[in-house]
């Protein structure tokens, strides 16, 4: 690829609310090319959060009154169109299907477009496995998350003459701060995420379990708002929501723990094939993982032996594994998982790593 001046990105979120590894990878773009990167994102008009600022990146937001709904991501894409239109960028980097309408959209195609595929697009509905289905001549490469979405997405669509590779969301770099000792953490359990049924956080404010020390933060989608208010109104014992967090936060936080939940119900190919920020994220912190089984999570934790799986995603092997977790904290199984946190950090799960695989792709156009 012949070295671009301007990198531009259409991102499906707020800054320093989620998928860190946008501004990783078009980071990595700009220190490859030594390029100006500019990042479209969207923002609710009613947000009053403050805006991340990054001295090395133009941020462009976008303000809708809600742009996670339909109409509301048409004008998100729309203007994100005539925004790239503007800019004429030497590449595009387009994320997920969300932010796909925008391609479709522009005047004209930059020369060269990565379709960044961090969420499967057939959770949007229809409309998008049809628009997924007619990429070939808009988009260069694609950039996946995890294999079995590579393979979902060859057999959904075909790959047709579209190269890909397969970047894991660990953003972390190789030399991270030394884990804490037992004396310096809190003993308590974490779940940070969205929090929704399908991530499993509402077996952690059963009643079974609410005499663990469970600490639950993230935001809660409109959609179940009410009714988890006023289960979390209701919680006992030692299970506490917390409320949201940012991102560099929870990085401060996350270090005290014991142990971190990473959990989803497979009941679609977005949750079956997940490959979770928090999954990475907790083992860069030095923090054992009590994993679903979905693939990603069950082979990193096969494979460097850095927490506990679940055998299947039922609440009985959820608080079986939460038992377990708890008479290994202190012992020293629990310092043989922490230290293969280290290990898979240093050998393979570090933004480094993951770079290289994609430079090779970049190589190939």
């Amino acid at each position: 690829m012949a070295d671009p001046k301007v990198i531009a990105c259409i991102s499906d979120v707020r800054l320093g609310y989620g998928s860190p590894q946008i501004v990783g990878l078009v980071r990595h773009l700009a220190a490859t090319y030594g390029a100006r990167v500019v990042i479209i994102e969207p923002r609710h008009s009613s947000d009053s959060r403050e805006p991340v600022q990054l001295q090395d990146i133009e941020i462009r937001p976008v303000s809708a009154p809600d742009p996670y709904n339909p109409s509301g991501r048409e004008d998100y894409t729309s203007k994100a169109a005539s925004i790239v239109d503007d800019l004429r960028p030497d590449v595009l980097v387009v994320c997920t299907t969300y932010s796909l309408p925008a391609l479709f959209a522009m005047k004209s195609r930059p020369p060269r477009v990565l379709y960044y595929y961090l969420e499967v697009a057939s959770i949007y509905g229809p409309g998008d496995v049809v628009m997924n289905g007619k990429l070939e001549g808009r988009v260069d490469a694609i950039v996946f998350t995890e294999e079995n979405r590579a393979v979902h997405f060859g057999q959904t669509w075909g790959f047709q003459k579209i190269p890909f590779c397969v970047v894991y969301n660990c953003v972390n770099g190789p030399d991270v701060p030394p884990p804490l000792q037992r004396e310096g953490r809190n003993g308590r359990f974490l779940y940070q995420g969205s929090i929704r049924d399908d991530t499993l956080v509402d077996l952690l404010a059963a009643p079974e379990v609410e005499h663990h020390p469970i600490d639950i933060y993230g935001s809660i989608s409109e959609h179940d708002r009410a009714r988890y208010e006023a289960k979390f109104a209701t919680l006992q014992c030692n299970v506490r929501y917390l409320g949201h967090r940012t991102s560099s936060e929870l990085a401060l936080i996350r270090p005290r723990y014991a142990y971190s939940f990473v959990l989803w119900r497979p009941d679609h190919a977005n949750n079956r094939y997940a490959s979770p920020n928090k999954l990475f994220e907790s083992v860069a912190s030095g923090v054992p993982a009590i994993c679903t089984p979905n693939p990603q999570c069950a082979m990193v934790l096969r494979r460097y032996g850095c927490g506990v799986l679940m055998e299947d995603h039922g609440y009985d092997q959820l608080r079986e594994k939460i038992l377990l977790a708890a008479e290994l904290y202190g012992t020293d199984e629990y310092e043989r998982m922490v230290g293969g946190c280290m290990r898979a950090v240093r050998e393979e799960l570090n933004w480094p790593a993951q770079m290289k695989k994609f430079d090779a792709l970049l190589a190939r156009i």
